[in-house]
């Protein structure tokens, strides 16, 4: 990770690791600065196509959409989504049937 972006003003300026989390209106500049083509998209459901809207709008190439909501993007950005409800029930079963997992 190079950036964190919030714009929750309480969470402006917090550490993360290594990282200072800076203000969503800084998304542009710092995307142009470092050249970044990943971002990964962790926010409540109805800020998800806003905040996903922006990242494409500052050059993102690249989503790991981890909100709970579909999002609509360019054909030219790549998008996964991620649902922790379902990860999470694979690997209880996972967990529950061992003999099932390949390569074990």
């Amino acid at each position: 990770m190079v950036a964190v972006f919030d714009a929750d003003p309480r969470k402006i300026g917090k550490r993360w690791g290594q990282l200072e989390s800076e203000h969503v209106a800084a998304l542009a500049s710092t995307v142009t600065e470092k050249g970044i083509e990943i971002g990964i998209l962790v926010t409540p459901a109805d800020a998800a196509q806003e905040v996903a809207d922006a990242m494409v709008a500052a050059g993102i190439t690249a989503i790991l959409n981890f909100a709970p909501r579909k999002l609509v993007l360019p054909e030219t950005v790549t998008l996964r989504d991620v649902n922790l409800a379902i990860e999470l029930e694979a690997l209880c079963f996972s967990l529950s049937h061992p003999d099932w997992i390949v390569g074990r």
